[in-house]
């Protein structure tokens, strides 16, 4: 998950009015350190580095910090689901909105 979607669960689920369908996003719930990059050659290796200058805070949460954003309903694909292009996370999206009557 890039920076961005991560940023925009992240704002999505602080609200707490929507649902999470799947698994715990890779970004972070609480910030990132992306955006304005630095480069340098590391003079022994050659070793190129990209660093992040800054970071950027959303929220202090220090229940979350460290983790991603965790959906309302954990539903991850087996194997043999990706192996067979069935999308459970859909799936259990569209029995969730048929039972809610929407």
């Amino acid at each position: 998950m890039s920076s961005e979607a991560a940023s925009l669960a992240s704002l999505v689920s602080h609200r707490k009015q929507e649902i999470f369908i799947g698994e715990e996003t890779g970004g972070s719930y609480n910030g990132c350190s992306a955006d304005l990059l630095g480069k340098t050659v590391l003079p022994n290796t050659n070793l190129d580095m990209t660093i992040p200058v800054f970071k950027i805070v959303r929220f202090t949460d220090v229940e979350n910090q460290h983790k991603g954003i965790r959906p309302d309903y954990v539903v991850e694909p087996s194997i043999s689901d990706l192996l067979n292009g069935v999308d459970r996370q859909l799936i259990f999206a569209l029995n969730k909105i048929n039972k809610m009557g929407i």
